[in-house]
């Protein structure tokens, strides 16, 4: 079980035992002997080449992990954005209704019902999310729209085009476009 703790090191514990090892294993005979290791280095020699080379291992893995990770991440961002840009290609009039009001008065929110239809497929989209968890049945709550989504459509206004020039939102007192 000690063996499996010490797999789990931290990067910087790792250099720090590959620079011990190598400092061991290949500092010049006069400066070991001049600081007094010499008999330590040249009895454990084994040693400090075993912890060279499972510290170096061990390195290599865990930057292979975190590469590996970022490259991941990165691609499910790539992913994440071109479904979203897709679903801004494919909207309906009733969704262009709705993601008109945050163009037209360049708010990233609008008030929504949450019982709505058209508007939990847009939250499913990601193409808008809920702002708050407090709000309205009757008038609805705040929905705040992805800043992909935002951009793109900032500069895609032709997107929106579509039978009417009506916007929606559920907030009371609106007045159309």
């Amino acid at each position: 079980e000690q063996f499996l703790q010490a797999l789990k090191l931290k990067p910087r514990n790792l250099v720090a035992i590959i620079l011990f090892a190598c400092a061991g294993l290949f500092i010049p005979e006069e400066i070991i002997k001049a600081i007094g290791a010499f008999d330590f280095t040249q009895n454990n020699r084994q040693w400090f080449g075993i912890a060279l080379v499972v510290a170096s291992v061990l390195l290599l893995v865990e930057c292979s992990i975190e590469i590996y990770g970022a490259i991941r991440n990165r691609a499910r961002r790539i992913k994440h954005e071109k479904s979203i840009l897709q679903s801004l290609h494919a909207l309906t009039e009733e969704e262009k209704q709705i993601l008109r009001i945050y163009i037209a008065n360049q708010s990233k929110t609008n008030t929504l019902r949450i019982d709505d239809g058209i508007v939990h497929g847009l939250v499913s989209k990601d193409i808008i999310c809920m702002a708050a968890s407090q709000g309205s049945l009757i008038e609805g709550f705040a929905h705040n729209i992805n800043d992909i989504a935002w951009n793109y459509l900032n500069k895609n206004h032709g997107l929106l085009v579509g039978e009417t020039k009506t916007c929606r939102t559920d907030k009371r007192n609106y007045s159309s476009w």
